[in-house]
């Protein structure tokens, strides 16, 4: 079974309502279907989404890419050869959503062809995932109205909550609020998207270990995690990276002569920024 062909199909779909962050409004939905085909007739389907601002990549640039690049990489090549595929891919600097959808593509393909879902050929990490749905930045009522009618509406429970304006107090209060109305019975953390500073930061997590649940996720540069990793009870999730462990749950890191470092209690590649002794 090899690729005969690989698809990329820009398309938009418009929001109910517009998405608020402290950045602007977002009104659609962007995004590149990606089809891989066989000879076998199996597909692979997977979805790229253009974050220009995040990522780099443009609704244009991520087609160009896998029509112009891509594609004649992976032609005739079997999509169990997963790690030869990204090793050609990696050759083209950035691209991430774009090399990330065609590896979920390969992983789907191998799937049907295995007649077993995808977590379990990847060893179950992948078995359990939580839905969760975005809140955008609104009034501390209207945030909680959306939210009790998700939940009521999916059964959903565990929330992402867009912030970074300021003051900063206003994302509090909105945090505070969902607790208020809704206690332990919801999970809550934070996305910043860059916006906070380090001081910032610092004041909301700071909150957050008052009782709050709040957690912090991705803040405005990597220092953060080495200003505000000690002494901090909930997670901290910058994008991109490994989730980071407890302190009392890690183990000092480990470098092999010429090789990578490794997390011991993890067993794989972790970044440096989450080295427990970067």
């Amino acid at each position: 079974m090899t690729i005969t062909a690989v698809e990329a199909i820009p398309f938009a779909i418009p929001y109910r309502k517009p998405l608020k962050s402290d950045g602007g409004e977002v009104h659609i939905a962007e995004r590149v279907l990606l089809r891989a085909h066989t000879d076998a007739g199996l597909t692979g389907t997977a979805e790229a989404p253009p974050r220009p601002f995040t990522y780099g990549e443009t609704h244009a640039s991520i087609v160009a890419v896998i029509r112009q690049i891509f594609e004649p990489q992976l032609l005739g090549m079997a999509p169990t050869r997963r790690e030869a595929a990204h090793a050609k891919l990696n050759r083209t600097v950035a691209d991430p959503t774009a090399k990330a959808a065609i590896g979920m593509a390969l992983c789907d393909i191998v799937g049907q062809a295995a007649d077993r879902p995808v977590s379990e050929l990847l060893c179950r990490h992948g078995e359990f995932r939580t839905v969760h749905h975005m809140l955008g930045c609104a009034p501390p009522p209207a945030v909680v109205e959306e939210a009790q009618r998700v939940r009521d509406t999916y059964g959903i429970t565990t929330f992402k909550v867009k912030v970074g304006r300021r003051p900063y107090q206003l994302d509090v209060d909105v945090c505070r609020t969902l607790r208020e109305a809704f206690g332990d019975s919801v999970e809550l953390y934070v996305d910043g998207n860059r916006a906070w500073t380090a001081s910032e930061s610092a004041r909301v997590m700071g909150v957050g270990q008052g009782g709050d649940g709040q957690s912090d996720r991705q803040p405005d540069r990597l220092v953060v995690l080495r200003r505000l990793r000690l002494g901090l009870r909930g997670h901290h999730v910058p994008r991109g990276r490994a989730l980071q462990l407890p302190r009392h749950e890690r183990r000092p890191a480990r470098r092999t002569p010429g090789g990578p470092r490794r997390g011991a209690a993890l067993g794989r590649r972790v970044p440096p920024s989450c080295d427990a002794r970067a």
